[in-house]
């Protein structure tokens, strides 16, 4: 019998999963809304109670960093009904829509 403990893998976390161009572009602009929205409650905190901004600023951090990716994504297609095909056939209609 082997009583070894074997030490628990790290779970990865959200910083471990590789970039998109999508989850790169919802970051940036979370983190944009996040750090402005601190601001504007760092300037009320600092005016309301009279304390240098810096510290309004760090009083008022509301988490860690953020950190957002993209787990899955699919093709599909939705493929039209004839009826619909032939009811806009003069224009030309496709087959189907990407989405």
């Amino acid at each position: 019998k082997n009583d070894k403990k074997v030490a628990p893998k790290k779970m990865p976390s959200a910083e471990d999963l590789p970039r998109t161009k999508l989850s790169e572009w919802l970051e940036t602009h979370v983190r944009n809304k996040v750090e402005e929205k601190q601001k504007q409650l760092a300037t009320i905190k600092s005016e309301e109670e009279n304390m240098p901004f810096d510290d309004a600023l760090s009083a008022t951090q509301l988490g860690g960093r953020i950190t957002i990716r993209q787990v899955t994504s699919t093709d599909r297609k939705l493929e039209v009904r004839e009826l619909m095909k032939q009811r806009y056939a003069h224009r030309n209609y496709p087959d189907e829509f990407p989405f």
